[in-house]
């Protein structure tokens, strides 16, 4: 009986795993349902495309120490936490999402499936500063959970990511 329980157990949370590895090792989500892949969404050209965005995130753990995103022009990205600021890193498949985005003015909204719990969708809220950096504001598991910018914060304590001129050119397949 106990055997007939964890096999059951087992089999229960295998079924669950929304997500599964491509050939590259990357975790896709198995039936993908992006809420910001629409191609009418709004997708100005405030961000820069063909270039590597890479940060320093304050205050993570050492093996997220740095943020690295790349974006196309169709709505699609990519994004890399890593101990290592490499442009190459992005498309490995440790640490990794892949998504949808859209802008709004001079913000940037994404909608992320990353590797966290088997994979999960998140969302993303970043604002394109006049220097051309992208300021990370809010991070959340919903959409209704983006907060705008605290202007009374001092900027440290946000990630800011700007563009490299190089890094590994692939095309966006999720």
């Amino acid at each position: 009986m106990k055997i007939f329980c964890v096999t059951f157990l087992l089999l229960g949370c295998i079924g669950c795993m929304s997500g599964y590895r491509d050939e590259r090792g990357r975790w896709l989500p198995k039936d993908p349902h992006w809420s910001f892949s629409d191609p009418s969404l709004e997708r100005s050209d405030i961000l820069e495309y063909g270039v590597v965005y890479i940060g320093e995130v304050p205050n993570y753990h050492p093996s997220h120490r740095f943020k690295i995103m790349r974006f196309w022009p169709d709505g699609r990205f990519a994004v890399k936490w890593s101990e290592s600021d490499d442009p190459s890193q992005l498309d490995s498949s440790k640490d990794h999402g892949v998504g949808y985005f859209y802008t709004s003015g001079n913000l940037v909204f994404t909608e992320t499936f990353a590797t966290i719990n088997f994979g999960q969708y998140g969302y993303g809220l970043s604002e394109v500063m006049p220097d051309g950096g992208l300021l990370n504001i809010s991070s959340a598991p919903s959409k209704r959970g983006l907060k705008e910018r605290d202007s009374s914060k001092d900027l440290s304590k946000y990630a800011i990511l700007y563009p490299v001129y190089e890094g590994k050119d692939f095309d966006p397949d999720w």
